[in-house]
């Protein structure tokens, strides 16, 4: 897979790693105020900050922005939910693949099943502009991957405490080239089309 930059794509990819950075501190700050019985609106805050940034960050470069925002912050609500109702058994599973020495594996794999649900409930809104959209579960999958990976990297060394932005980092990092990518491929074959309807008589 090769992805070259184009116009607008540096600063496209910029704004992209600032939402993914900015939104889990707007996060932290509002979450606490949240009452625990009402656990069920920490996905849906979550969805709600970054649909909307993520959503303004694909505007730029697509129509599909509003649909984006619209899907991220029900692909993030309903996983988050689901996983809130599951809550018992999920730590139990986590409980059995501690005590078998494979938590981190558990823990990252399970990040990776939430990163392919948010991603195929943006790709329901990417497919209407990209070919192939399908490969952006991929993309979410491996960013989030990369963010839990990165927090277990991290650790037990100095920069432990911020092991949540460089998570974000990695995975914005990731998912922002798949994205670029993507459109880029959406606008050759656009550019290839207009070509062909030119040509033909």
């Amino acid at each position: 897979m090769r992805i070259s930059f184009r116009k607008d794509d540096v600063l496209f990819f910029s704004l992209w790693l600032a939402a993914a950075l900015v939104g889990r501190p707007i996060f932290d700050l509002i979450a606490p105020n949240l009452p625990p019985e009402a656990w069920y609106l920490g996905p849906a805050l979550s969805g709600a900050v970054r649909g909307l940034l993520q959503g303004l960050v694909v505007s730029r470069r697509s129509h599909i922005g509003a649909l984006w925002g619209a899907a991220t912050f029900l692909g993030i609500t309903a996983y988050g939910i689901l996983a809130g109702a599951l809550q018992e058994p999920l730590r139990a599973w986590g409980l059995a693949a501690q005590a078998a020495g494979s938590l981190m594996l558990f823990v990252v794999l399970l990040q990776a099943v939430q990163g392919a649900a948010i991603g195929a409930a943006q790709w329901a809104v990417l497919r209407l502009e990209v070919p192939k959209a399908a490969r952006w579960i991929f993309f979410s999958a491996l960013g989030h991957w990369a963010a839990a990976e990165t927090g277990f990297v991290l650790a037990g060394t100095s920069m432990e405490a911020n092991a949540e932005h460089w998570g974000a980092l990695a995975s914005g990092i990731i998912t922002g080239l798949g994205l670029v990518w993507l459109f880029n491929q959406a606008d050759d074959v656009r550019v290839a089309r207009e070509a062909n309807e030119q040509v033909s008589p």
